[in-house]
């Protein structure tokens, strides 16, 4: 197997685990949902796209750094593991396809690794 196939591999198997989440949080933690769980996610999301639109360029190395983790991780006592990987999907393709226009494969691979550790941190709460 080369190194590209393994690679391809690696991302595939990242890309379905991180989908896999969602309906696995579903049906294994399902959400109570009401108005309140709604407004809480509605402004998770808001903040999370706002840290992520507020990004930091650290100017050694020309590294970004956000704080949109800080919602995506917020929203597992809040929301449950369900709305977690809701807030951490939808901001994550927010930042990867709209703001910083990643190529589609990286931008897929970054959701679904995100989803995928904020699905491992909800689980393990």
């Amino acid at each position: 197997m080369s190194r590209d196939q393994k690679l391809d591999l690696f991302l595939g198997l990242t890309v379905f685990l991180g989908t896999a989440s969602l309906p696995a949080a579903f049906f294994l933690f399902p959400p109570a949902i009401s108005q309140q769980w709604l407004l809480a996610l509605v402004t998770l999301l808001a903040l999370a796209v706002l840290g992520s639109i507020l990004a930091l360029k650290i100017t050694e190395g020309g590294s970004t750094t956000s704080m949109e983790f800080v919602p995506q991780l917020g929203a597992v006592p809040l929301l449950g593991p369900f709305g977690a990987i809701i807030v951490a999907l939808v901001t994550q393709f927010f930042t990867e396809f709209l703001l910083l226009r990643k190529p589609p494969k990286k931008a897929v691979f970054n959701t679904a690794q995100v989803m995928l550790s904020v699905a491992a941190a909800s689980f393990v709460y």
